[in-house]
């Protein structure tokens, strides 16, 4: 555990010791839910190319929850999730402010499930602006699937009548993050000032994962066989772990229960 999260983790500590924080904050316990529309959306790539999802796990190691600004600019879900052309953000630009509340019990999802509920969060009362999660590789029940990558992808691209079929398996240490962790820092939590237990979701936003893919160029791909896996010097690839690692492809939400 890095020096970040160990002041959280005591931070926590200190607070839940008690029944309210020094400025009077309160305990309260959120249920953690993720939500993936990748079973039922297809997604546009670069060149009018297209891409569903046909097989997809993903490695959750912790998620917590500040109420400093998100990196970067956001709105509401029903008006595509963020108000800026998709960026790339740097984790420095992101300062997290004071620590509201923590998911740390790792866990693994299907990516073709709508809704998988991850576990509680504990935390304060206070306002939420920003979200912090960590990958996991090792994490139940899909450990197995994952093999040691914190996410592995199938796919189908489509143009025309031309279709390939792709596998990425992304190791932890390429979605490291200025904290020298596989961390994506700094995503939108809808602003609110959270003074009640609820449900805090974690919204998957792949429309910004596949964007930048262009698999015009991508060779020995085609449907039908086994999903070509994209080796690390392939442009295709590095465009899904960019897209993988911008803080615009997470959206969350809190709600009261």
């Amino acid at each position: 555990m890095n020096t970040f999260h160990l002041f959280a983790a005591a931070f926590l500590v200190s607070t839940f010791s008690g029944c309210s924080d020094a400025t009077g904050g309160k305990n309260v316990a959120h249920q953690v839910v993720l939500s993936s529309p990748l079973a039922t959306e297809i997604y546009a790539a670069q060149n009018e190319w297209s891409v569903k999802l046909d097989r997809g796990w993903m490695g959750i190691d912790s998620i917590r929850v500040y109420d400093g600004d998100a990196a970067f600019a956001s709105v509401s879900p029903a008006k595509g999730f963020f108000s800026v052309k998709n960026a790339y953000a740097h984790p420095g630009h992101y300062v997290p402010g004071t620590l509201r509340g923590e998911f740390v019990t790792p866990i693994s999802v299907d990516l073709l499930r709508q809704t998988s509920p991850l576990g509680t969060a504990n935390g304060i009362s206070g306002a939420v602006r920003s979200a912090v999660f960590r990958f996991s590789s090792v994490a139940s029940p899909f450990a197995a699937e994952l093999a040691g990558n914190a996410m592995v992808i199938e796919g189908t691209a489509s143009k025309d009548v031309e279709t390939k079929t792709f596998r990425v398996e992304i190791a932890p240490d390429e979605l490291t993050s200025t904290e020298a962790t596989p961390t994506i820092a700094g995503a939108t939590l809808e602003a609110t000032d959270v003074q009640a237990n609820g449900v805090i979701t974690m919204v998957l936003v792949p429309g910004v994962w596949f964007s930048q893919m262009d698999f015009t160029t991508l060779e020995n791909a085609t449907a039908g066989g086994p999903p070509r896996v994209l080796t690390k010097a392939e442009p295709q690839r590095n465009a899904l772990v960019r897209g993988i690692k911008s803080s615009t492809g997470y959206h969350f939400r809190y709600a009261t229960n």
